[in-house]
């Protein structure tokens, strides 16, 4: 991520950073790095279970 820095880019704002597996560290991280859940079907199907989805379209 130096060379980033070198570089010009704002690391968080002209870069982002993503992860496909979340951990505490990685929130802490010199960037912060965003997870991404790559389970939506689980996700959605427990918001329908819940009532928290407005339409099962």
């Amino acid at each position: 991520m130096p060379a980033r820095r070198v570089d010009g880019l704002v690391l968080g704002g002209d870069l982002l950073l993503a992860s496909c597996v979340d951990s505490a560290p990685l929130a802490h991280a010199d960037p912060p790095v965003t997870a991404i859940d790559l389970r939506p079907r689980g996700c959605r199907s427990t918001s329908v279970r819940r009532g928290t989805l407005a339409s099962a379209t």
